[in-house]
């Protein structure tokens, strides 16, 4: 994604078909979009990411990458206070 001081995005959030998961769908552009499918367009971006709705069923925790290889800016930067830990 380029550099920009502004931009368009569109998201839509729903649970996965186990109810287990909520998924996140977010496509952005420096250019105004409306759908989710202009973020696959060239330029754009389209993203996907997880979270898991209760951690008796399902946990990340394994998957999270140690702190010594990412830059703090890296692993905070998107991430709700509700999940740092």
């Amino acid at each position: 994604m380029p550099d920009v001081k502004e931009g368009w995005g569109v998201y839509k959030l729903k649970d996965g078909s186990s109810q287990i998961l909520t998924v996140l769908e977010l496509a952005m552009s420096k250019d105004q979009i409306s759908t989710l499918d202009d973020g696959l367009k060239q330029g754009n971006a389209y993203y996907v990411g997880v979270a898991c709705k209760d951690t008796k069923n399902c946990d990340f925790s394994k998957a999270t990458p140690a702190m010594a290889l990412t830059l703090p800016s890296e692993y905070y930067e998107f991430l709700d206070e509700q999940f740092i830990q």
